[in-house]
Parts: C-alpha cells; sequence; structure tokens
C-alpha cells in the first residue's frame, strides 16, 4: 500500500496562495491591456427630414433625404479620425469611394473623439445617390479603415 503524506506547511500553503494570486492578477492584467483601446462605432441613418421653425414658431421642412452617419468612440482612450467616406458597389459606379470633406453644416476637417464622445456627419441625399454606396468608411489616426455595410 501507498503511504501518499498530504500535510503542508504553512510556508506551502502562503506559496500555493501567492501562486495562484499571481495567475489571477495576471488575466486581470491581459484583459484591461485588451479592454483599454479606442473602438469606433459608426451608425448610418439614411432617408431623414430635418424640420426647423420660422420666427412666429411654425415647423417648416428644411431638408428631405438626409444621410446620418455617427461615429461613436466607446473605448476608453481618445482616437482621432483623418477621413470620413463611402465606398461604391463595384458594379454601379466607375470609382472605388469618394471621401466626405463637407456635411451641409461645416468642413470635416480631421478631429479627435475622446472616450463615450460621437459625432454626427450630416450629407444630402442628393449627393449621394444611395444605391451606389456600399460602405461608410472612417479612417483613424493609425490608418486602420472602420467599415460599416449600408442597409437600404
Amino acid at each position: 500500500m501507498i503511504n501518499i503524506d498530504l500535510s503542508l506547511t504553512l510556508t506551502e500553503i502562503a506559496a500555493w496562495f501567492g501562486a495562484a494570486g499571481t495567475v489571477v492578477l495576471t488575466v486581470f492584467e491581459i484583459y484591461k491591456y485588451k479592454k483599454d483601446k479606442a473602438a469606433i462605432k459608426i451608425r448610418v441613418t439614411r432617408n431623414l427630414d430635418i424640420i426647423g421653425s420660422t420666427a412666429q414658431g411654425k415647423l417648416i421642412k428644411l431638408n428631405e433625404n438626409v444621410w446620418c452617419i455617427e461615429i461613436i468612440n466607446y473605448g476608453t482612450k481618445p482616437i482621432k479620425i483623418l477621413q470620413v467616406g463611402v465606398l461604391f458597389k463595384e458594379h454601379t459606379h466607375k470609382k472605388k469611394g469618394a471621401i466626405i470633406t463637407r456635411d451641409m453644416y461645416a468642413d470635416i476637417n480631421p478631429f479627435v473623439l475622446e472616450a463615450g464622445d460621437n459625432k454626427t456627419i450630416t450629407i444630402g441625399e442628393e449627393l449621394l445617390k444611395s444605391q451606389e454606396i456600399d460602405y461608410v468608411q472612417v479612417v483613424d489616426a493609425t490608418g486602420k479603415q472602420h467599415k460599416q455595410k449600408a442597409r437600404f
């Protein structure tokens, strides 16, 4: 018969607790490292109407069929956006895509999105024929391209 002695000294118990704690802490640090970055989400909404009011308080339709491209940084680090553009479907357009340099209100220059921030770009349908657009694309300062399928 084999006799196994499973008694541990206080030093050995402390060593095992230390080793287990180190493993848990290492896994947690790897998780934090992976999560600690900027993360972009693109939301595309189309066929919206812009409604305003006159000085007398009467509602009027200012523009029809606009696109809203919302860029959201849901990560934990700020990120610089260099370009916003669209990619065309291959069979409908001669060019591969277009860069959007102006929305309905102002020029679109490179901008920084802090953690939790968003930016909305509003574009008239007359500038973008929706049947030709396949993706909306955002390029950040690292050169990474973020794409969102334009659904119709």
